[in-house]
């Protein structure tokens, strides 16, 4: 299975520059530093070459967030894609402080109702399959 990251970024109009490519790679970098401390590993943990695709439609990424969320149950880890652990499901809808943009992502789909609706209902894979790199 791939891992499924959805990154928004502003135009950079301030004092930092953006640079979506170095910061992710620092992001991995920790992450896997992090991953492979905590389950006494080393190596890698990604595969590379990372890919990106541009997403400038409203309905794709509303389909896309739908589509990250699923993807667990899409490849058969689990029955329910809210019982996988790994995902940002859990922290959009809970009330503990994260570093998920959660309430940018609740108002893209008016509630958290309308989030949920959202994800159980029939996913758009149509909308998104030129994003798709799996």
């Amino acid at each position: 299975m791939n891992e499924h990251v959805i990154v928004s970024r502003q135009d950079g109009q301030g004092e930092i520059e953006l640079n979506a490519s170095r910061q992710l790679s620092h992001f991995f970098n920790c992450y896997a530093q992090s991953y492979n401390a905590a389950y006494k590993r080393h190596g890698k943990l990604m595969e590379e070459p990372f890919k990106r695709k541009l997403v400038d439609n409203d309905r794709c990424f509303t389909s896309l967030v739908c589509y990250v969320h699923n993807n667990p149950q899409q490849h058969k880890f689990v029955n329910d894609f809210r019982e996988w652990e790994f995902t940002s499901w859990h922290s959009i809808l809970g009330d503990k402080k994260t570093f998920i943009a959660k309430e940018k992502v609740l108002d893209w789909f008016g509630s958290k109702q309308s989030f949920i609706n959202a994800h159980l209902g029939n996913l758009e894979l149509e909308n998104i399959q030129h994003l798709l790199i799996e």
